[in-house]
């Protein structure tokens, strides 16, 4: 089962939670705000909230959805977020008064002064879901210059 990014608006905070399982580095280059790094390991399963509704995410929603169904089969409501982490960036950046939200909530997706236009992350959203270059990366490489030698 999916959910998009859209209909967990409509969802109160305290009824779910994200899982990040795209792996520790690149959470730390960037995640939803308040979502949880989780390697999707089963045997530390006990640790997650059975009171709350998971809302498992990769980057693009594939590597999430076997990792939903089988929370689901242990009981957990768990929901692949349609499209991951990628949809809900491109959301995010579509959304202007979000994405001063976002980066008051801690996250460093938008951390410098210059932001990235929603054009702009959609024509470069592989590079900036790469840990290795994320949206810092990408804000540096659009203020870079290139000069041509003959």
């Amino acid at each position: 089962m999916e959910i998009t990014v859209q209909q967990v608006e409509l969802l109160s905070d305290d009824d779910y939670i994200y899982l990040d399982v795209r792996g520790e580095i690149a959470y730390q280059h960037g995640h939803i705000p308040k979502a949880y790094e989780w390697a999707g390991d089963f045997s530390h399963i006990e640790e997650l909230p059975k009171d709350k509704r998971l809302i498992v995410y990769c980057n693009y929603g594939e590597k999430s959805a076997p990792i939903a169904e089988q929370l689901r089969q242990e009981g957990y409501e768990a929901l692949n977020l349609s499209g991951g982490y990628r949809e809900w960036l491109l959301h995010v950046t579509s959304q202007k008064e979000q994405m001063q939200d976002v980066s008051k909530d801690g996250l460093h997706l938008f951390s410098s002064t210059e932001e990235l236009t929603p054009d702009e992350v959609k024509r470069y959203d592989r590079q900036i879901i790469l840990p290795q270059v994320g949206s810092d990366g990408q804000k540096k490489l659009k203020k870079s210059k290139v000069k041509e030698v003959k």
